[in-house]
């Protein structure tokens, strides 16, 4: 059993938006119950079964191409063409204040080589520098839309499932379980080829079998203490294995910078960083002074490496004097230089030397390059592979709790499931794993030594359960995601006790 910080899980979108996934899937929407016999009940489920008959076939597509906008808040961003795999990845071009930039995306780490207007547009006139027209730029997430996430075909899928009610659920249950929906999603149909889910327009062919148009809110930037509707009024084409494979190759051509490249617009600090006289006499012509260089950033990038430079000089009445040291060095957010340096060529003192230093810094945001040729290759498996399994509507996690960690970890919301051999699972990592999520409430079925009381009822239900997703995965791994780290380390005991191998349990922990 081992725990996993939740600022590293990305969402796994509605059908296939693992980033790692090595299985597609088919969707296959089994439509919910009518909740009564009325026109206004019957309505409903026609409209939403023309929903699912649209957003199905697309939400498994390869890949998908969009041209349009999105917009957050005052950054309206254009795109033209811009391509977006199964697994949550992205090539193409896009645009600020109509001037265009390349756009490249492997899971959470975007990148984009524009020109100065482009900066100026996504960063603000105020940004005391911008990247070169031929740098590629890392785009700060918490400020500029996850484009890949919200577009990937699933999870654009999932923003437009709509929201439904479920019935009580027992007191024997556990806490993740479902109940029987008792009402109808929000959709509406406006036209032959117009529905509308919740506030969001969906754009269907002809035929009403291909989504080929979205206009509305499908997410947020969720920034340090601010979360910035995303508005999106898109064209969109799915694309084949063909497209996916084509979008890998300009991934790959591009790892290195989508490891390490400028970070931007960091509020990065170098006021503690300090130059003064070395201790002892100062004898020219050379004299030494020692340097602590201090970078601090808030920024809330998870990896960030800066690369300093210290020029250290001496002044004498008022002018500078000699030939100032200039050292750079690397290193990390909130640590700290010290070394000393030497200025050479002083002149005889006539009077005192004072230290004069000035500090400057680049600071790059940094992904493993181990972990984004994995992404790729795994993106590039998952993306170009043909489809198999199947999604569907299901009943609704009535506990609010879980219902909300739920889709956390898996980006689904509680009333879709991902089904194999006819077992419901909560949706996929991005490693293709199986998921099955574990909300808070299981601690409190703990004895006094921390094991899973066996008299609980939801002993036995785990138990049957983890046996019959275990034989319908086959070959696939499951893994049991727990917010509680007691309840996981039980389970963990309860499922060894009873002979039942292949289950990883983790613990990642509810958002706050």
């Amino acid at each position: 059993m081992r725990t996993i910080d939740r600022r590293y899980v990305r969402p796994v979108a509605f059908t296939a938006a693992a980033i790692v996934a090595l299985i597609v899937v088919v969707v296959v929407i089994v439509l919910p119950n009518r909740t009564s016999g009325s026109a206004e009940s019957s309505a409903a489920f026609t409209t939403t079964r023309a929903l699912d008959r649209a957003t199905g076939p697309f939400a498994v597509a390869n890949a998908a191409t969009y041209s349009g906008t999105v917009t957050a808040g005052e950054l309206r961003i254009g795109l033209d063409g811009l391509a977006v795999s199964a697994a949550g990845d992205a090539a193409g071009t896009i645009a600020v204040d109509d001037t265009s930039a390349d756009y490249r995306q492997v899971g959470p780490s975007a990148i984009a080589r524009g020109g100065e207007k482009f900066w100026r547009g996504v960063l603000g006139d105020s940004a005391p520098s911008v990247p070169r027209s031929t740098d590629w730029a890392h785009l700060d997430q918490t400020r500029f839309p996850d484009l890949a996430d919200l577009l990937t075909p699933s999870r654009l899928a999932a923003s437009l499932s709509g929201d439904q009610r479920g019935a009580s659920r027992g007191s024997d249950a556990i806490p993740d379980a479902r109940s029987p929906a008792v009402t109808d999603p929000a959709v509406r149909r406006t036209s032959d080829t117009t529905l509308v889910s919740g506030e969001v327009t969906v754009t269907t062919d002809d035929a009403g079998t291909a989504l080929v148009g979205v206009r509305g809110r499908i997410g947020a930037v969720t920034g340090t203490t601010t979360r910035t509707p995303v508005v999106a009024d898109v064209r969109i084409v799915a694309r084949d294995a063909s497209a996916a494979q084509a979008l890998y190759g300009d991934l790959s051509a591009q790892s290195g910078e989508l490891a390490r490249s400028i970070a931007p617009g960091v509020a990065l600090s170098l006021s503690r960083s300090t130059a003064r006289p070395a201790p002892g006499a100062c004898t020219p012509p050379s004299c030494d002074a020692d340097v602590s260089i201090v970078a601090t950033s808030a920024t809330p990038i998870d990896a960030l490496t800066v690369i300093a430079t210290a020029n250290v000089g001496f002044e004498s009445r008022g002018r500078a004097v000699g030939r100032p040291c200039v050292r750079t060095v690397t290193l990390g957010r909130g640590a700290t230089a010290r070394f000393r340096c030497a200025v050479t060529a002083l002149p005889r003192p006539n009077g005192p030397f004072a230290v004069r230093g000035t500090f400057t810094a680049t600071v790059y945001a940094e992904t493993p390059p181990a972990t984004i040729t994995a992404r790729v290759s795994a993106g590039r498996t998952m993306s170009t592979a043909p489809p198999t399994g199947t999604f569907r509507r299901a009943g609704v996690k009535t506990d609010t709790a879980a219902a909300r960690y739920g889709t956390q970890i898996t980006g689904l919301p509680s009333n879709v499931v991902y089904e194999v051999g006819e077992q419901a699972f909560d949706g996929r990592a991005d490693d293709g794993v199986l998921l099955v999520t574990r909300g808070p409430g299981y601690s409190e079925h703990l004895d006094s030594g921390g094991a899973l009381e066996s008299t609980w009822p939801g002993y036995q239900q785990l138990l049957a359960q983890a046996r019959a997703q275990k034989a319908a995965a086959g070959s696939t791994p499951v893994r049991w995601v727990f917010a509680e780290k007691d309840a996981a380390s039980a389970t963990t005991s309860a499922l060894s006790a009873n002979e039942i191998t292949g289950i990883e349990v983790v613990t990642v922990p509810a958002a706050g």
